[in-house]
């Protein structure tokens, strides 16, 4: 739903069949993913976005940059080199308006990569306002930076209860 329904097909709608212009597509995706992320019906909160995020790209026909973070990060990254998909998630954002600018991507496609990471990035670091403990704020910062989660034993913070 939220990678097909919510992101890929709403970018298709708007361009496709409506013919919007590309900064208002920039907009309404990066305001599709604010909505997801920060939700005014469940109290400001929500998912991280990523789902969501991906369809854009697939509805914005960002095919090269699809490719390269599928192959290199999600499959040598995650299955290779790195078990944890929330530090590949983190390169990824880094990575995909570095790679919109290799691939000579539009002016309105390497604005929203950017804010799109800005934006997943803030969602991470938020979190869903878990409060953070004293003394550990750097610490828990860095691990929802990196990792997606406040501590950096994944086995202790699956099993957190």
């Amino acid at each position: 739903m939220d990678c097909l329904i919510k992101g890929t097909f709403t970018v298709l709608f708007l361009d496709v069949i409506l013919g919007m212009d590309p900064y208002f597509l920039l907009i309404a995706s990066i305001s599709l993913v604010a909505g997801h992320n920060w939700s005014i019906f469940i109290g400001l909160e929500g998912g991280r976005g990523i789902a969501t995020a991906f369809g854009l790209l697939i509805g914005f026909q960002m095919w090269e940059e699809i490719l390269v973070l599928t192959v290199f990060l999600g499959i040598i990254g995650r299955l290779i080199l790195y078990k944890d998909s929330g530090v590949w998630c983190f390169i990824s954002f880094g990575l995909l308006p570095l790679l919109c600018f290799a691939f000579q991507e539009q002016t309105h496609i390497i604005i929203f990569s950017v804010l799109l990471g800005v934006m997943l990035i803030s969602k991470r670091l938020m979190s869903n306002g878990d409060i953070i403990r004293k003394g550990s704020v750097k610490s828990t910062l860095l691990c929802r930076l990196v990792f997606d989660r406040d501590i950096l034993s994944k086995t202790s913070w699956l099993e957190r209860g």
